[in-house]
């Protein structure tokens, strides 16, 4: 006849083996969160390499200057010169969001001029444009060569309409965009905007030239210039 047998170990192994269950059980829970920290922090530094010690960065639409990259946090000076802390985690987390300055490629920059309704023609549109292009095919050190230039739709308050350049009756005024391509990233914010206020600057002169008239008492910038 078998014999089964069957091993009870001591009450005092069972009260270990629970008691050692529990213990692991509760580093788990508390250096979890600690671990994945680390390990986002590590992508981030190692993978994604987002910025260098130096470097300017946008980070959630502030400007910042990388002082120092830590193991789980990274040292910045914002644009008042005070030192902020952000762990390494939350730049991980938005990295998508986050914009290097020294890295970016060419400011892309739009010069835009509100032209009276009564002084817009076809050939005054023309004519702009072909200065447009002129002029930043002459300025090789400041513009990439091709411009884009367009009708926004007109203003009427808030709302305005043009038809194949057909100005309405109801219509006030044309917003005429340039789009163009600087040499320079807007790292370099400060002289892209300077080059830009200047090609608004002449582009208004040539409008004048045209015949183009704005009302003395227009409450409305003729221009305006946006770097993107």
């Amino acid at each position: 006849m078998a014999c089964l047998l069957r091993f009870a170990p001591p009450v005092w192994l069972q009260t270990l083996s629970w008691t050692l269950s529990s213990v692991v059980l509760a580093i788990s829970f508390a250096w979890g969160p600690v671990l994945l920290e680390v390990l986002q922090s590590l992508v981030l530094l190692l993978h994604i390499r987002p910025f260098d010690t130096g470097d300017k960065v946008v980070f959630r639409g502030d400007p910042m200057h990388v002082v120092q990259i830590r193991m789980l946090n990274t040292v910045f000076h914002n644009a008042f010169n005070e030192e902020v802390y952000i762990r390494n985690a939350v730049i991980y987390a938005e990295a998508g969001g986050l914009i290097n300055l020294r890295r970016s490629g060419p400011a892309s920059v739009a010069v835009e001029l509100l032209l009276p309704a009564n002084s817009v023609t076809w050939g005054r549109i023309k004519d702009l444009t072909s200065f447009a292009r002129i002029h930043t095919t002459t300025r090789p050190q400041a513009w990439h060569e091709g411009v884009t230039c367009g009708i926004l739709p007109s203003l009427q308050g808030q709302a305005g309409v043009i038809v194949a350049m057909e100005v309405l009756p109801s219509v006030v005024a044309v917003r005429w965009r340039v789009s163009a391509r600087h040499q320079l990233s807007k790292l370099h914010a400060a002289q892209v905007r300077a080059d830009a206020t200047r090609f608004l600057a002449e582009l208004l002169e040539e409008s004048k030239r045209l015949g183009v008239e704005w009302p003395a008492c227009s409450a409305a910038p003729p221009g305006e210039v946006r770097v993107e």
